[in-house]
């Protein structure tokens, strides 16, 4: 198989990436050829892809479908790594790595909001913090006093902010 590959992609071999969900007995293989042939492999999640199918419009399900979905889902590849490359760049500077730790210790923060709000603090180094919260979009109200405790927990409307 890879002889084929490297007659058919020839140069561009080292941009080949394998995108495939783990189900069915060939997954375990597919991962050692990758990694035995240091071939990018992005293993999707079948969660993931069924979302992702979903997103794409595809109310049937066939191994044809699976195929295209599976081709497109390079997209959700490229996000992973994107995100794997800011997350080195984090690691690299102690600073960086210091502040993006920090702010997930913030309850309900992960990986990817932490990358966002460090993003926001850098880009606007004196906002406050109704100004961050307007700029993600984000403002949970809680009500917990008087009648409005049975009310459910909402997002407010967005507040554009213009920063000079």
């Amino acid at each position: 198989m890879y002889s084929k590959l490297k007659k058919l992609y020839k140069k561009d071999l080292n941009k080949l990436i394998f995108v495939y969900e783990p189900t069915g007995s060939y997954s375990f293989l597919t991962k050692k050829f990758c990694a035995l042939k240091s071939i990018k492999s992005f293993i999707i999640n079948p969660k993931q892809s069924s979302n992702f199918e979903k997103a794409l419009e595809q109310r049937s399900k066939s191994d044809r479908i699976d195929d295209l979905m599976l081709s497109r889902a390079i997209t959700i590849a490229r996000e992973n790594e994107t995100r794997e490359t800011i997350k080195e760049i984090i690691e690299s500077d102690k600073k960086l790595s210091t502040t993006y730790k920090n702010i997930q210790t913030i309850p309900g923060i992960g990986k990817i909001a932490g990358i966002v709000l460090m993003h926001l603090f850098i880009s606007y180094p004196n906002a406050n913090k109704n100004q961050i919260v307007s700029l993600t979009g984000l403002d949970p109200i809680i009500k917990e006093s008087g009648t409005s405790l049975k009310t459910k927990a909402r997002i407010s409307n967005m507040v554009v902010i213009k920063f000079n």
